[in-house]
């Protein structure tokens, strides 16, 4: 393994802060509760940064899709980038049941896996190539799912490399982001259909047009009551789904929504890339 590059140290990260990355500014950013915003700065200042992802020792992951690395933040603001293979593109992060990182690799058409000291231990060559791989997510039972918006399919693969790939229904659905579920399955936003679908470990598709048929959905994320929040960019608008089934909208005027992330006290945080901010829905307003 290659020695990773650290920068210098921060500010410890408050209790119940949310993190997130800005692509342009090639930085890791952090906004705690009362929407404080701290930023540190990569390394290298063509990293392009995705995720970011949250492991059990309190250490945040991102992918570095300009620089083929993958970043490594302490709660105390060291970063470290550990080095991928030239040409590997790695779009998003996540942390497995295995306790490893798990990445998607645009670039080589891999699903990669790497320890948490940086050892990558993995490459894994995914069935469909050229599928432009993007959003990966993670659930209890061990799965790996991952979007393939060129070939409109979500993709799961095992601890051991053993791969299945699901057609989504809906045609052209430019599906790139998903979350994993407690139960095994996976909730993922279609952009190109403005609906949300779901997926079970079996193979079944659930789908759900979104209130604003033209509004897109970028990224879902999931709260504790298990209801699913969703971003319609080009309707500047969240929306709620109840795991009733009752959807609830919030505009955002002028914010083009392409993030969004529950906190640990259900406050729900909302990056905007039209406003280069972070907007909050406080838990009362659901």
């Amino acid at each position: 393994m290659l020695p990773g590059r650290r920068s210098r140290p921060a500010h410890p990260q408050p209790p119940g802060s949310v993190w997130f990355t800005e692509l342009q500014g090639n930085r890791i950013g952090r906004v705690a509760p009362g929407g404080a915003i701290s930023e540190y700065a990569l390394p290298d200042p063509a990293s392009k940064p995705h995720g970011p992802a949250v492991a059990t020792d309190g250490n945040v992951w991102v992918a570095e899709s300009g620089s083929d690395r993958i970043a490594r933040i302490t709660p105390l603001g060291v970063i470290t980038e550990f080095p991928l293979s030239h040409g590997s593109g790695p779009a998003h992060v996540v942390q497995g049941a295995d306790g490893n990182i798990w990445i998607t690799e645009s670039g080589r058409h891999r699903i990669g896996r790497m320890s948490l000291s940086g050892e990558v231990l993995d490459e894994f060559p995914i069935p469909t190539r050229q599928s432009n791989l993007n959003g990966i997510a993670a659930t209890p039972d061990g799965g790996i799912w991952f979007a393939e918006p060129d070939a409109n399919k979500i993709g799961r693969v095992s601890a051991n490399g053993d791969f299945r790939e699901f057609a989504i229904p809906t045609m052209r659905s430019s599906t790139a982001h998903l979350i994993g579920m407690p139960d095994g399955s996976v909730w993922f936003a279609e952009n190109g259909a403005s609906k949300i679908g779901h997926l079970t470990p079996a193979g079944r598709f659930t789908e759900r047009p979104l209130p604003s048929r033209g509004g897109g959905s970028s990224t879902v994320a999931a709260d504790r009551t298990g209801a699913i929040w969703v971003t319609e960019p080009r309707a500047a608008r969240v929306v709620r789904v109840s795991p009733a089934g009752d959807v609830a909208e919030f505009p955002i005027p002028g914010s083009d929504p392409v993030g969004i992330v529950v906190g640990p006290d259900d406050t729900v945080w909302v990056a905007e890339d039209d406003g280069n901010q972070i907007a909050r829905l406080l838990p009362p307003a659901v």
